[in-house]
């Protein structure tokens, strides 16, 4: 269940940890607009920071949480995340990102900060060389896998709340496992899912959608395009980046195509997401 990498590494980040002088004050950080695995990985974290080894932490996070299931999930499990702009960075010693890397451009960290500790699954960027403390692990479908293998070799006991937010990220980033193999994320599901608050996974997965939902789904549909495998769709001006990826997840599951594209409009971004279900 817990990997002998994840050991070894979760030893060297508590040996760190246990030779500073005094308990830090870390600041975890998702990326912007945070999703589902990267609010799970946040908080994993943070168990493991605060109460496996004694640390004050908060929680932030920058941009909006935009889409509905985040938004319960955020608010039935009693997650508390600041939004970065309300912080005064100074105030903190270290630094943590989860679920990004420095220098990618989807998180608010200073580029002059470099942080203490990067955990992530997507490919290892320049930057992240940098960083006292790294974990990435590209064979990994979510981040929240690896943190709850930390959160187990700390030897904490996963809470419901942090079970049940494990349980929705991994299957939110892997698409119930459609889009990576099983390895660790479904030793860790099921693991996880046996702790986990089942009517509160129910509430998060079956969130209401707002009206704005459908209007962008209509706009979407409107603006379709296709391309051999490929299916495309701009969205125009949207209230909530997040929806972006949510179309674009939706827009892959139309028969014949292999690849989708869809872009939108907000504040002075251009946000685009491309989906497949090649390997």
């Amino acid at each position: 269940m817990i990997s002998d990498l994840t050991r070894q590494r979760y030893a060297a980040f508590r040996s760190y940890v246990e030779a500073l002088e005094q308990p830090g004050r870390w600041l975890i950080l998702t990326h912007d607009n945070p999703d589902p695995d990267s609010l799970a990985s946040a908080f994993l974290l943070s168990r493991v920071l605060h109460q496996g080894l004694k640390q004050k932490v908060t929680l932030a996070y920058s941009g909006i949480i935009g889409r509905a299931e985040n938004r319960e999930m955020v608010r039935t499990l009693g997650f508390r995340f600041s939004h970065l702009r309300h912080l005064n960075l100074k105030q903190y010693k270290h630094f943590a990102l989860v679920d990004t890397q420095p220098r990618t451009g989807n998180n608010s960290l200073p580029e002059d900060i470099v942080p203490t500790l990067v955990i992530d699954h997507h490919p290892m960027r320049r930057a992240t060389a940098q960083v006292p403390l790294s974990d990435i692990r590209t064979e990994y479908g979510a981040t929240a896998t690896i943190l709850a293998e930390y959160l187990l070799a700390s030897g904490l006991t996963p809470s419901k709340p942090g079970a049940t937010a494990t349980v929705y990220a991994i299957r939110s980033e892997t698409q119930d496992f459609a889009r990576e193999s099983p390895g660790p994320d479904k030793a860790i599901h099921d693991l996880m899912l046996a702790r986990a608050n089942k009517r509160l996974l129910g509430k998060i997965q079956s969130a209401p959608l707002p009206a704005t939902y459908f209007r962008n789904l209509h706009e979407a549909l409107e603006n379709l395009q296709s391309v051999d495998t490929l299916v495309l769709s701009h969205l125009g001006v949207v209230e909530q980046p997040d929806i972006v990826p949510e179309i674009a997840d939706l827009l892959l599951r139309l028969e014949g195509k292999t690849w989708a594209l869809c872009t939108g409009l907000y504040g002075q971004r251009i946000y685009l997401s491309i989906r497949t279900t090649n390997p």
